[in-house]
This record gives C-alpha cells, structure tokens and sequence, in this order.
C-alpha cells in the first residue's frame, strides 16, 4: 500500500506541474490564442488523454514546446530504466 501511495503521490505532483505550466503557458499564450475557450478545449483533451494512458497502462512521455526533445527523452528514458532495474532487484525479477 505505501509504493501505492508513493505512487499516487507522484502522479498528483506531475499533475499539478501540469496545471502550473498551462497556468504559465496561459499567460504567455495571449498572441498564440487569442480564444482562451479554445485553450482550455486543448488542455482538457491533453488532460483526458493522459488520463486513459495511464488506465491502460501506457505512461506518456511528455515534452513542452520550452524542452528540447533530444535531451528530455534520453533523460527520462534512463531514469525509467533505473527505476525497472531497481525494482527488479528489490523483487528478485
């Protein structure tokens, strides 16, 4: 229960930096939408999306205009292989 909770703790904090960058991207985002109803259409269905990715399993890598590809999903790529072999070792897989 506490990996559960550890789990659900992380997935929240990813979230709320979600929140925090369309807040930032929101205000920023004045000369590229000038309809903040089309906006938030876009940043729900990245949210719904998301959603059913992790439902099913399927874990997004994310990267915002501000990233730079390349280097973001190397990064991450590696960190979720530590974390497998990680808990590889911790349940003798």
């Amino acid at each position: 229960i506490d990996s559960w909770n550890k789990r659900i703790s992380k997935l929240e904090e990813a979230d709320n930096d979600h929140l925090a960058r369309y807040k930032k991207l929101e205000e920023l985002s004045t000369s590229w939408y000038k309809d903040i109803k089309k906006l938030e259409d876009i940043v729900n269905r990245d949210q719904k999306k998301r959603c059913i990715c992790q439902d099913n399993g399927i874990f997004l890598l994310e990267v915002w205009y501000d990233e730079k590809s390349e280097i973001v999903i190397l990064e991450r790529i590696q960190k979720i292989k530590n974390f497998v072999n990680q808990a590889s070792k911790i349940f003798d897989l």
